[in-house]
This record gives C-alpha cells, structure tokens and sequence, in this order.
C-alpha cells in the first residue's frame, strides 16, 4: 500500500472535499482519498497509483492539480 499527498487549487468548501473523495474513490487502485481543506491538499492511498490518472480525475472537476 502506498500513500501520496498532493496539493490541489480551488477547493474551498465540504461540497469541493466531498467531490473531490467521492471522484478519487471511484479509481480501482486508490483505496481511499482524505482532503485537507486547510492545507489545499489531497492525500491518497492504494496500489500502483496512477498520479497522471488522478491528476486527469481532478482537473476535469474544475480544481487545480499542483
């Protein structure tokens, strides 16, 4: 099981958090996602990550993948 932590732009309510898990949880390979809505970040777990996936996955919700 590896973990990523990832800071994403544009996320600023519980709608944007609960969007953003709800998306990320969707992948095969992510096991969970946790938002920090204080840090602007996402952090993800799972195995084989696919980093460009998840990127692809957060963009096309209207947020900022860094």
């Amino acid at each position: 099981m590896e973990s990523q932590t990832n800071k994403v732009e544009g996320m600023s309510c519980n709608h944007c958090k609960a969007n953003v898990v709800t998306n990320l949880e969707k992948l095969d390979f992510i096991t969970s996602a946790t938002v920090n809505l204080d840090e602007k970040s996402v952090t993800i777990t799972g195995e084989n990550i696919d980093i460009k996936k998840v990127k692809e996955i957060i963009a096309a919700l209207g947020y900022k993948p860094v």
